[in-house]
């Protein structure tokens, strides 16, 4: 991954946090890595985890963003959030959402959506 799309990715991220955190949520962490693989956010609202994948795009030549969140992706992330239950050492309700963060060139937020239950 370049360095540009990188630093596209984690201002995505930051966005969503924010966004998150005005709806009430509280983040617990970001980034976190297990063997599996990465999940961008974990966040906490009511009783429930919530396991966010963040996808930010600037312009569309790479299609709308949740198009990249396949099958195989969805999978990989249940794995991961599996990982991060277990370390946590607790039990709750699960829920995993995506956040489409859509930039302009200059990186100021277009539009968020949030998709709940989305897999």
């Amino acid at each position: 991954m370049t360095r540009y799309r990188r630093a596209t990715g984690i201002h995505g991220e930051d966005q969503a946090c924010v966004y998150l955190e005005k709806q009430g949520y509280r983040i617990k962490t970001r980034g976190f890595r297990a063997k599996a693989g990465e999940i961008d956010i974990v966040a906490e609202k009511g009783g429930t985890t919530v396991f966010v994948e963040v996808k930010t795009r600037k312009g569309d030549e790479y299609g709308e963003p949740i198009e990249s969140v396949t099958e195989k992706k969805a999978s990989r992330i249940r794995n991961v959030a599996a990982e991060y239950m277990s370390v946590a050492g607790f039990a709750t309700e699960v829920r995993f959402d995506v956040i489409c963060v859509f930039l302009d060139r200059d990186g100021a937020v277009l539009r968020l959506e949030h998709i709940e239950n989305a897999f």
